[in-house]
C-alpha cells in the first residue's frame, strides 16, 4: 500500500537502529515523500533484522528492500541516519538514561526528588543565588530522552543540569536504603559515573550545544516557515558553533570547574598524561578533553548541518522561493525561475521550455 502510494516520485529515507526485547539489532526505514494530494507523507516502511551496524552492512540491507520493492534509489533526494561518531557522548546519553530511569522508576523516588529540590530551592534563596519572582523556582521531573526526537535529549540534559544535587540526594538515600547488595552496586556504579569529571563535562557540553540547535529545530519545524528566515537562522546556529570551537573552549572549561567546584566533584590534573584503562596515551587529560571531545562534538554537528544544507541545497532554497504564491505571487523574478529550471531540474524541462521562460522574462522587462 504504502509502495502504491509513493508511485514514482522522489521520496527520502529516514533509517534509525534499535534493540528488540532480546537484544538483536534492528534497522527501520521510513519512507517521506509528497502525496498525490501535495501533502509531506511519512510512512513506516521496513524493520530488518541486522547482524552488525556498520557503515557497509546497513548500506547493503537498505539497499536489499529499496530493490525488493522497486524503489529506485536514484529517486532519493534526502537521507537521514541517527549517526553515533563521537562514541563518548553516546555512552554519555546511555549513562544518562540510566540516571533518569533509575530516579523516574517508582512515586516514592519521585517524591524524594521533589523533597530535595524544595530544600535546596530554599538554601539558595536564604543565600541570594536564585530570583524569588513568579514561576523561577518550580519544582519539576527528570526528562526521559525519546528514541527518534532530538529535542527531547536536550529536555533531558537541561532538566538533568537543573535538578543535579536533587539528583544526587536520591542517589544517596538509594545507596544507603537499597534492600539488597546487587541494587546497591548498581546504584552505587551508576551514581559514581555521574559524579564524574567527564560525564559533567559532557553533560555541560551537550547542554551548550544544543541548546543553539534546539532553536534552530523549533525553527525549521514551524508549519508556516519564511524560508528566506530559515537560511538566515542556519547560517547563525553555524556561526555560533564555529566560535564556540574557535573561541569558547576556555570559557567552557572554567564553567565546568566551577560546577565541579560546587558540587565538590574532583577536578583531575590536567596538564597529566591522558589514561584508559592500563596505558597511557601520548597526550594529556586537557588535550583530550579539548580536542578529543569539545571539538570532535561541534565539529560532528557542523558536518551534519553543512551536509543538510550545503551551498547548493541553500541556492535551491532561495531560489525557490521565488515561487512564494504569498500576496498573489509578489516575488515571483523569472530570471530565479530559468536558473531553477536549468541548474536545478533540467530534466523536467524541454529546451524549448527554458527558451519559452525567457522570452517570458524578456517581455515582462520590456512591458516595464
Amino acid at each position: 500500500m504504502v509502495r502504491e502510494e509513493v508511485g514514482d516520485k522522489y521520496f527520502c529515507i529516514l533509517v534509525d537502529e534499535a534493540r528488540d526485547i532480546s537484544k538483536r539489532e534492528q534497522m527501520t526505514i521510513i519512507l517521506r515523500f509528497v502525496n498525490n494530494y501535495g501533502v509531506l507523507t511519512e510512512r513506516f516502511f521496513a524493520i530488518k533484522s541486522i547482524s552488525d551496524t556498520t557503515s557497509l552492512n546497513l548500506k547493503k540491507e537498505i539497499s536489499n528492500v529499496l530493490v525488493h520493492h522497486d524503489l529506485q534509489v536514484k529517486k532519493i533526494r534526502g537521507q537521514g541516519y541517527d549517526a553515533k561518531d563521537v562514541s563518548v557522548i553516546w555512552e554519555f546519553f546511555s549513562h544518562l538514561d540510566n540516571i533518569v530511569n533509575i530516579v523516574t522508576s517508582s512515586t516514592k523516588r519521585i517524591a524524594e526528588l521533589h523533597t530535595a529540590q524544595r530544600i535546596e530551592i530554599e538554601h539558595m534563596l536564604a543565600i541570594g543565588e536564585r530570583d524569588s519572582g513568579s514561576g523561577a523556582n518550580q519544582i519539576g521531573n527528570l526528562q526521559r530522552a525519546g528514541a527518534t526526537r532530538w529535542s527531547s535529549h536536550y529536555d533531558s540534559v537541561k532538566s538533568l543540569i537543573g535538578m543535579y544535587v536533587a539528583t544526587c540526594k536520591v542517589f544517596e538515600v538509594l545507596s544507603d536504603h537499597s534492600l539488597n547488595g546487587r541494587a546497591k552496586a548498581e546504584v552505587r556504579g551508576i551514581y559514581r559515573n555521574k559524579a564524574s569529571f567527564e560525564f559533567v563535562f559532557i553533560l555541560h557540553l551537550m547542554h551548550k550545544i544544543m541548546r543553539t540547535t534546539d532553536s534552530l529545530c523549533q525553527i525549521l519545524q514551524r508549519k508556516s516557515q519564511d524560508i528566506l528566515s530559515a537560511i538566515t537562522f542556519i547560517s547563525t546556529t553555524k556561526t555560533i558553533l564555529q566560535e564556540l570551537r574557535d573561541c569558547g573552549w576556555e570559557d567552557f572549561l572554567h564553567e565546568v570547574k566551577v560546577f565541579c567546584m560546587r558540587n565538590e566533584i574532583d577536578v583531575p590534573d590536567l596538564d597529566c598524561l591522558y589514561k584508559i584503562g592500563r596505558s597511557r596515551q601520548q597526550t594529556t587529560v586537557e588535550h583530550h578533553y579539548h580536542f578529543d571531545v569539545f571539538n570532535a562534538a561541534i565539529d560532528f554537528i557542523l558536518m551534519e548541518l553543512n551536509t543538510r544544507f550545503n551551498e547548493s541545497s541553500v541556492e535551491l532554497l532561495s531560489l525557490s522561493t521565488t515561487l512564494d504564491p504569498k500576496n498573489s505571487f509578489e516575488s515571483i523574478n523569472i530570471d530565479d525561475i530559468c536558473k531553477l529550471t536549468m541548474k536545478f531540474y533540467p530534466e523536467d524541462f524541454t529546451n524549448q521550455d527554458i527558451i519559452a521562460l525567457k522570452l517570458l522574462h524578456l517581455l515582462i522587462y520590456v512591458s516595464n
